[in-house]
């Protein structure tokens, strides 16, 4: 996960939770098959309980819906080992970096909480590596058992760039640990359970992935926001490079080979990108620190054409605030071809939550929305446009340049 404004649980290691908006869920439902190859496979309904101990330990015990065609099974989400070993347990990620990190709540069998009014996390990122704090009810996150090292991920407001955890993911895991304080605590059963979608993994067969997450689209409202909504969102596109791109930046990691970092860029630095910027940054996302990746470059392009194609026929459908992930393997094998089959590139679209499909028409009544997603594809020309002049330039040196103090994060994936 490198953008968005929640976290995901992990149902196993090719499967997310996402909170199931009824929408979403409807629009995954009856996706049409032309789309599903660029879109993250659906795999049914969960329920996730959050429980509360009388020592103030929240657990998370997830049980499948019976009505959707996956294991019908209740169960925690861990293997039966691990279970023994540690107790009920279930891994939270950052949204759809998703993807290259995640933190684990759980409750550990042998040992009680520190103090009756906390709940303990465990964060490890994609390199295994693992810090432990603790948030208690009010809201307060106590950083005191981190290791010093991991200290700078503390003042990732105040600009500080360097981390081993991911600095916006420690940030959705924080307000996810608040959200299940309140919902428990205001519940006197103190149980409380909410809707997933199981959706895949599609991060899970990357070692180091680069992702960029672009918010597509000149419109960003869906026509069932509230006035005060839409013009929040037209606001934000009219301020960054969504009215003149059809796209802006919501996050972006790229593996850096000669250091063993990434470079992170979140999306309120996207919304001050210029147009320069925006093509700096996506510059930025093929530089691994010893060469400009073009050789991902023509897969990419390739990939995004055959999208275009497909959503050009999908007339009266809108993907209004949806985002497109761009995702390439970062450490490349010496000798081999982008083009071999063991090679990773990867081009999604996520978030339906606004989205709009087509409906029968009936006579007697005129369509709101007709032909295709025209501010979509004008987000993808550009796209497209944008990393032909990249590749023209035939360039395989690094651009050697921040983008901005508060905008760049590096994050340490040293072992």
């Amino acid at each position: 996960m490198v953008g968005g404004h929640s976290s995901m649980f992990e149902y196993d290691k090719n499967t997310i939770c996402k909170l199931g908006d009824p929408h979403e869920v409807d629009f995954y439902q009856l996706m049409p098959e032309t789309l599903k190859p660029f879109t993250p496979e659906y795999r049914g309904i969960i329920t996730v309980q959050y429980c509360e101990d009388e020592n103030g330990v929240i657990t998370l015990v997830a049980s499948q819906d019976h009505t959707e065609n996956t294991n019908s099974q209740t169960e925690d989400v861990m293997s039966s080992s691990e279970q023994t070993n540690q107790g009920k347990n279930i891994k939270i990620y950052q949204h759809q970096s998703s993807m290259t990190s995640q933190t684990d709540f759980k409750q550990q069998a042998s040992s009680p909480p520190t103090t009756p009014e906390v709940s303990k996390l465990s964060y490890s990122n994609s390199l295994k590596k693992s810090v432990q704090l603790r948030c208690f009810k009010d809201g307060h996150v106590d950083y005191s058992i981190i290791s010093p090292s991991l200290l700078d991920v503390i003042n990732y407001d105040q600009g500080k760039t360097e981390a081993k955890v991911n600095p916006w993911c420690l940030k959705m895991c924080k307000q996810h640990a608040e959200k299940m304080h309140q919902l428990v605590g205001d519940n006197t059963e103190n149980t409380v359970s909410e809707t997933f979608m199981l959706l895949e993994n599609i991060t899970a067969r990357f070692k180091y992935p680069c992702i960029l997450d672009l918010k597509m689209g000149k419109r960003q409202y869906g026509d069932v926001d509230s006035d005060k909504k839409k013009l929040s969102k037209i606001q934000k596109c009219e301020l960054s490079t969504s009215s003149k791109l059809g796209t802006r930046v919501c996050g972006m990691q790229v593996y850096q080979v000669d250091n063993s970092r990434y470079i992170c860029f979140d999306k309120y630095a996207g919304r001050k990108l210029t147009i320069d910027g925006f093509k700096q940054t996506l510059r930025q996302y093929l530089d691994n620190g010893v060469q400009l990746r073009t050789d991902v470059i023509q897969p990419i392009l390739e990939r995004l054409h055959a999208l275009r194609t497909i959503i050009c026929t999908l007339s009266r459908y809108r993907f209004y605030s949806g985002s497109l992930l761009i995702i390439y393997e970062g450490l490349q094998q010496q000798g081999q071809s982008i083009s071999d089959e063991s090679s990773l590139i990867d081009i999604r679209m996520i978030d339906f939550a606004h989205s709009l499909r087509a409906s029968p028409i009936s006579s007697d009544v005129t369509p709101s929305h007709t032909g295709p997603d025209k501010g979509y594809l004008f987000g993808l020309d550009k796209i497209m446009d944008l990393l032909n002049d990249i590749l023209k330039e035939k360039s395989t040196t690094t651009i050697g340049a921040t983008i901005g103090a508060t905008a760049m994060k590096t994050i340490d994936k040293r072992e």
